[in-house]
């Protein structure tokens, strides 16, 4: 698993306390770094690993679980 949202409060310690629970390994960065640099280190980890690398990858702006989703000014983000 892999804690790429490193820009939302609460977010990697949120996934890290799921990656506990279903017991996963989580590569985590620390608050405000490239969320692509995680993604990147997470899939050179599944690789020495030799894990299957499954990847659902999107920008944390467009959750549909924000109340305010769909409002955001990226166009890749906005409902129809």
């Amino acid at each position: 698993m892999a804690a790429c949202d490193t820009f939302r409060a609460a977010a990697v310690d949120q996934l890290s306390i799921w990656a506990d629970r279903i017991g996963v390994q989580i590569v985590k960065h620390q608050t405000g770094a490239d969320p692509a640099a995680v993604a990147y280190d997470a899939c050179e980890a599944a690789l020495a690993a030799k894990s299957i690398i499954s990847s659902w990858i999107r920008p944390a702006v467009c959750t549909p679980d924000r109340p305010d989703a769909g409002t955001h000014q990226d166009p890749r983000c906005r409902r129809p």
